[in-house]
C-alpha cells in the first residue's frame, strides 16, 4: 500500500519485504533510487510530475503511478 499519492514531499509504504525502490520519468529515464526501503521515502528533490515507481521484493516486481505535485 502506498499513500498518499499525488504528494508533495513523502510516500508511505507498507511493507516490510522491499529491496529497493525505483522512480522513472514518463520517458523511461531512471530518476531515482533506493535500497532497503522501510516506511517513508523522501521523494522532494523530485521536480513536479507523473512517475513510474518499481518496486522489488522478495515475491516480485510492482508497479506504480507517482504524481508528485508542489
Amino acid at each position: 500500500n502506498i499513500y498518499p499519492n499525488p504528494t508533495a514531499d513523502y510516500l508511505n509504504i507498507q511493507s516490510t519485504e522491499l529491496l529497493d525502490i525505483q522512480f522513472y520519468s514518463l520517458n523511461g529515464k531512471l530518476v531515482k533510487k533506493l535500497s532497503s526501503v522501510e516506511g517513508k521515502i523522501d521523494i522532494r528533490d523530485l521536480p513536479r510530475g507523473v512517475y513510474t515507481m518499481q518496486a522489488t521484493s522478495k515475491k516480485g516486481v510492482y508497479y506504480e503511478s507517482i504524481i508528485k505535485r508542489d
